[in-house]
């Protein structure tokens, strides 16, 4: 009995140590996350810095499911890198239960130029910046650019290198090997929360925002559901989930939510490098920011330009035969008097003469007709490239199909 009562003893003692371990060890973690101290900080930045160092280039394919108020989309993208080289290659969204959409549209930085493509309205461009003028995303950033870490100035390890902690703070999750990199500002929160046990992996992203006199709220959520380990300590998101809240004032308050699958996942291998070889498909029309000129993909600049002459010679032969009507003509079949004669400088002797109206299409005389077609000539087309060019640009920078 003695011995009984000894043993009881002992295990009561045994269980209040563990009791007081738990209520020193997790109750506070679970309370009041603990802050990263600076050369935990470095730890993480360096191990996030070294597992995405070890990706010379990378190609990912992926499909996308969007909800909006009930409405189903789906669509199909692609994007790669290598070294500075970027491809993107998004198809149009196509509602649930439809046919999918054969639109599509291709960014591709090669190192040096940009060159642009939407696949419907068969024009482009080509430009040499990357970002396309745009000062917060480059035209090649997609929604798999995201889950990586990417920001407008660089990936998140690369921040956290450049900047450290000074900028930014860090604690320590509650559940598992995982950590919460934080950066605020005046109107937003971002989080992201790195699993160590899987290289660093990004799997949660926060966006808080807050208005004067309003609490934070959120305003976008993303989930990585699932990973894959490429190469040994490397992990790859192949499974995300979105939530983003517009709020936009003055309108009701709606979710948008999404869901990326990844279908095919290549790393480090050297057929990557053809995708950054685009070229224009012949006869696409696209624009050149670079000498400010439009261009027919297949077409020599020379080429173009003598086809434009040759248009407007073309024209003012048949303004010669008779082939199109002159003034007198038109005036008749339009139920107007005829043109009174016109007087005409003879640009040779500089002396003036009066010429028929009849004689001279429109009122004009050849020579000075000559100089009219020919600019007419040249701002059609102008206008007619600047056109396709703008409706391509809607497609094919960086708004490019619809998110």
């Amino acid at each position: 009995m003695p011995r009984d009562r000894s043993l009881r003893n002992c295990s009561f003692v045994m269980a209040m140590i563990c009791t007081v371990t738990v209520v020193i060890l997790v109750i506070p973690r679970a309370g009041r996350a603990a802050e990263l101290t600076p050369e935990e900080f470095e730890s993480i930045s360096t191990l996030m810095a070294d597992q995405y160092g070890r990706i010379g280039s990378l190609f990912v394919r992926y499909d996308r499911h969007d909800t909006v108020e009930g409405k189903l989309t789906h669509s199909k993208a692609e994007w790669a890198f290598s070294g500075e080289k970027r491809y993107r290659k998004r198809h149009w969204p196509s509602v649930d239960g439809e046919a999918e959409s054969k639109r599509w549209g291709i960014a591709v930085w090669d190192g040096r130029l940009l060159k642009a493509y939407d696949s419907e309205l068969d024009n482009g461009s080509v430009r040499a910046e990357h970002d396309n003028r745009n000062p917060r995303l480059p035209s090649t950033y997609t929604d798999y650019t995201q889950l990586l870490g990417s920001l407008a100035k660089g990936s998140l390890a690369e921040m956290l290198r450049k900047d450290g902690p000074g900028r930014w703070s860090g604690e320590w999750a509650v559940q598992g090997n995982t950590a919460n990199i934080i950066r605020k500002s005046a109107a937003t929160t971002k989080i992201w929360t790195v699993d160590l046990d899987r290289g660093g992996l990004i799997i949660e992203y926060h966006v808080n925002v807050r208005r004067p006199g309003e609490d934070e709220r959120p305003f976008v959520h993303i989930e990585v559901t699932d990973a894959r380990e490429v190469e040994p300590g490397l992990w790859l998101p192949t499974r995300a989930e979105w939530k983003l809240w517009d709020r936009r004032p003055g309108k009701p308050e709606t979710l948008h939510a999404k869901q990326l699958v990844v279908t095919e996942l290549s790393v480090n291998d050297p057929a990557i490098e053809e995708k950054f070889t685009f070229r224009f498909p012949d006869g696409a029309m696209y624009y050149d920011f670079i000498t400010e000129s439009s261009m027919v993909a297949g077409v020599s600049k020379r080429a173009l330009d003598a086809s434009v002459e040759e248009a407007a010679t073309d024209f003012l032969e048949k303004v010669r035969e008779g082939q199109i009507a002159t003034g007198r003509d038109r005036a008749i079949s339009d139920g107007r008097p005829a043109p009174d004669d016109i007087e005409v400088l003879d640009e040779a002797t500089g002396s003036r003469e009066l010429v028929p109206g009849d004689d001279i299409p429109w009122g004009l005389s050849p020579w000075h007709l000559a100089g009219y077609v020919g600019l007419g000539v040249s701002v059609i087309l102008g206008v007619l490239g600047m056109v396709r060019m703008l409706r391509g640009r809607r497609g094919t920078s960086h708004g490019g199909p619809p998110k």
